[in-house]
């Protein structure tokens, strides 16, 4: 009898990395093949964290040692550990939705906060819930912050403010200095938009998200919205013409699948937004108006 061929190991893991993405939702019988298999595999089953809530406590064991693998983490309901224990597991973390309240509100009572060990990118989070932020109105817009939330604030380039908010919680921006993208709700007050690309000055992309529900949309669609009567409100507040071009209206029926689907290299509101964005400029740059 011939012995079996034998693949190149590259070619044997692209094979294995194909068939984990058909059989995502059951991995264990991919690991099971062979320890080489389980090592390629354990990094892309780590990769993408979804924490739903409930009562039952995490497998403590596992995180610890698979943790470090995880680069996106979606975090929509409250499990039975603290905060500080469950972000110390996943210190590579740099795409992270965390929308359970009552954790946020443990923020200001943890001796540290854990978001400022954390190098994030994109965050998706309740600003007005992070005690760490004094949000007192002042005149000058200024807000007293530790010098660790600024230093953490200040790696943010996709923040999404996660709810309705107003000017007492968007002061916090002033400190997002490397900020490109923003997502706000559609309930602040058109006029305050001026003064947000007045204080992010490196905003390419604003996602005015529709709260209301986008009729013949499915609840886990994203969609670019028309509105022509919102986009001359926009513009009667004194926005700049290169600024106009950088709103992007988008609707989401289904805002925590959005976040996960993004994650998972699918077009989520930021793929949209972007698209949505440069197809205005190029509208409002190509040769045949330029040339009038």
């Amino acid at each position: 009898m011939q012995p079996c061929p034998t693949l190149p190991p590259e070619l044997e893991y692209q094979i294995f990395l194909f068939a984990f993405q058909k059989e995502r939702t059951r991995p264990i019988n991919l690991l099971l093949v062979a320890k080489r298999v389980h090592d390629w595999l354990i990094p892309r089953i780590y990769e993408i964290l979804v924490f739903r809530g409930g009562r039952a406590r995490p497998n403590v064991a596992q995180l610890r040692t698979y943790g470090h693998h995880t680069r996106h983490l979606i975090l929509t309901g409250v499990i039975p550990i603290s905060v500080t224990e469950m972000l110390s597991y996943f210190p590579n973390v740099v795409n992270l939705a965390i929308w359970a309240r009552s954790w946020l509100q443990d923020f200001g009572v943890e001796p540290k906060n854990p978001l400022t060990s954390l190098r994030l990118k994109r965050l998706s989070i309740h600003l007005e819930d992070m005690k760490d932020i004094n949000l007192e109105s002042t005149t000058n817009h200024e807000v007293k912050i530790n010098e660790n939330i600024k230093r953490f604030l200040s790696n943010i380039t996709h923040l999404d403010c996660s709810k309705a908010i107003g000017q007492r919680e968007l002061t916090a921006l002033t400190y997002c200095t490397s900020l490109t993208h923003l997502c706000i709700f559609d309930t602040l007050p058109t006029q305050d938009l001026r003064w947000v690309f007045d204080v992010c000055n490196n905003l390419e992309v604003l996602i005015w998200l529709i709260t209301r529900s986008i009729a013949g949309v499915s609840h886990t669609s994203v969609v670019v919205v028309k509105d022509e009567r919102l986009r001359a409100t926009f513009k009667d507040c004194g926005l700049r013409p290169d600024d106009l071009d950088k709103i992007a209206l988008i609707g989401c029926n289904g805002y925590g699948d959005d976040w996960e689907r993004g994650a998972r290299g699918g077009v989520d509101m930021w793929a949209l937004a972007d698209r949505e964005v440069k197809n205005k400029r190029e509208v409002s740059w190509g040769p045949g108006l330029l040339d009038t």
